[in-house]
């Protein structure tokens, strides 16, 4: 089963096919007991808000999704596939700068939302249950390549990364950048209620 905004594991015989643990690599570094925060698993959440860094969802050294039930209990900072450092130094970036605040600051508001159960869709204040299922279902739209593009050049957004692609059309089964980039996307739709929700309509056609 695929709940909205959690990330999927999809565990099959002790394996994970999909991407759904991300970490933050300064902050396992920095921790007595290193340990995976419960907000990593949010499909809205893709960058740390102590080191303003983007997460990573894979070990670095050979893109094997994150296994630290398949470790020792001390080895978690190890990757299960290869054996190498998920700590790796360094900072992490998607997109130009511009991009990463801009999603950054939309995950700190849905942080917000979700913390006091409440959200805002321009001056009409709702139930966090509501607000989440309305983003969601925008996200489900942007998913499909034609609704992105035309929504990316109505908001004046750098092309896509290269390389970013992303099979599957559910967000909880996506890697970290191409959620990110769904997320600049879906900020802006938002940024200026109703105005910029209709001309994105129009624009998306």
């Amino acid at each position: 089963n695929i709940w909205p905004w959690l990330l999927t594991a999809g565990c099959y015989a002790q394996t994970r096919r999909y991407f759904g643990l991300q970490y933050c690599p300064m902050c396992l570094a920095q921790d007595s007991q290193p340990y995976f925060r419960r907000r990593w698993r949010l499909a809205f959440v893709a960058v740390c808000d102590q080191h303003e860094t983007a997460l990573l969802d894979a070990c670095p050294h050979c893109d094997s999704p994150v296994l630290p039930h398949r470790t020792a209990p001390r080895k978690i900072l190890y990757c299960a596939h290869c054996g190498g450092l998920l700590i790796r130094s360094g900072r992490f970036e998607f997109g130009d700068a511009a991009s990463q605040l801009r999603v950054r600051k939309f995950q700190d508001r849905l942080l917000f939302n979700m913390d006091n159960g409440k959200g805002n869709i321009g001056d009409r204040t709702i139930g966090s249950t509501e607000y989440f299922s309305l983003l969601r279902k925008l996200a489900s739209l942007i998913v499909f390549p034609y609704v992105e593009r035309r929504l990316r050049k109505h908001f004046l957004l750098p092309a896509r990364q290269e390389g970013v692609r992303e099979k599957h059309r559910q967000l909880e089964l996506s890697r970290r950048l191409y959620r990110a980039n769904i997320l600049e996307i879906l900020s802006c739709w938002l940024s200026e209620w109703p105005e910029s929700f209709l001309s994105g309509c129009h624009a998306a056609g």
